[in-house]
């Protein structure tokens, strides 16, 4: 009982590490796609491409009609901020997401040990107690 305690951390260090590289490699394409949001819409410069790229943003067909330039630069503004937040959002969330998972892997793992620690010891304990059921008389 008492080899599962190295087992179990070694397992616990393992899984964290796994974890960490799922989270990191999913907030890198939301990542890559923000960033080529961004490009489409730095290089939208005419109210067609503009309307274009929001109505492919927007799923629920919400997307306002640009009818002159100065009402492209506020879309482009405000998209650009938007888009600034999500990512900000994106990030702080996946940060979140790692330390609730570390937290809860931790209290798992400590939990587990300590079941294999006290488990070998009371083994030991009991084993100690018999002996003189394994003495030849």
């Amino acid at each position: 009982m008492f080899l599962l305690i190295p087992l179990g951390i070694v397992n616990t260090v393992r899984i964290e590490r796994q974890s960490n590289e799922q989270i990191t490699s999913q907030l890198n394409q939301q990542l890559a796609q923000i960033q080529q949001v961004k490009e489409q819409l730095t290089k939208a410069t005419t109210k067609e491409e503009m309307q274009a790229l929001v109505g492919r943003l927007d799923t629920q067909g919400r997307a306002p009609e640009i009818e002159n330039s100065e009402q492209l630069g506020q879309i482009k503004l405000q998209l650009s901020d938007f888009i600034e937040q999500s990512e900000n959002t994106i990030k702080a969330q996946t940060q979140t997401i790692q330390k609730d998972r570390r937290l809860t892997l931790l209290k798992s793992s400590f939990k587990w040990n300590i079941g294999a620690l006290i488990s070998g010891v009371l083994f030991a304990l009991l084993w100690q107690g018999t002996h003189w059921a394994r003495r030849k008389s």
